[in-house]
């Protein structure tokens, strides 16, 4: 006999749900007699232990999604990084440091007809935006949340930023030299749009 939780309410018909902890909870109007409801429920007894280890196999999965991180593409397990409590968010700053500085070492020679110079990096997290560009202050800003994705896509957000050192707006000027400096950055772009 599976145990459940009965609530009575003026319903039309017997409501039987399986709540995230397992647990199973039936609705019944007051005037169903309570064997009818045992019965009902001894009934649907397949469909409760399926659907329990259904719910199981989700909350773990999801526990398991809590306990992984995406770095350039690849998912990595938060124990295999061997980091103390505490120590993730600054282990992720300083490697988005790294990589987007990197990143611009390799895309500015393919600005150095405009003359460029290297601009300063600031690295924040962003809602709305991959990027961001300051020409006066000759500086550009990244999204923390492109260090999950691969190197490809983190170079066409900083090409796409160093363009604007050249092109201040979204004209035929601006997209013109994305695309001749980088052919595919359409593809690139859809891969963030889709996320």
């Amino acid at each position: 006999m599976i145990n459940y939780i009965l609530i009575r309410k003026k319903v039309k018909n017997i409501n039987l749900r399986i709540k995230r902890d397992g647990s199973v909870v039936v609705s019944a109007n007051p005037k169903v007699p309570l064997e009818y409801i045992n019965s009902f429920v001894e009934s649907k007894e397949g469909w409760i232990i399926k659907h329990r280890e259904r719910i199981k196999e989700i909350e773990n999965r999801r526990k398991v999604q809590e306990d992984e991180i995406r770095i350039l593409g690849h998912t990595y397990n938060l124990r295999d990084l061997n980091l103390e409590e505490g120590d993730l968010e600054k282990y992720i700053r300083e490697l988005a440091k790294k990589e987007f500085n990197m990143s611009i070492e390799r895309i500015l020679p393919l600005l150095k007809d405009y003359k460029i110079k290297k601009p300063s990096l600031k690295i924040r997290k962003m809602k709305t935006r991959w990027g961001s560009c300051n020409k006066t202050k000759k500086s550009i800003t990244l999204n923390l949340e492109l260090l999950k994705y691969t190197r490809e896509i983190i170079d066409y957000v900083v090409l796409h930023e160093l363009v604007h050192l050249v092109y201040f707006d979204h004209s035929k000027n601006f997209y013109g030299l994305l695309e001749e400096l980088m052919p595919d950055f359409n593809i690139r772009r859809k891969i963030l749009k889709e996320k």
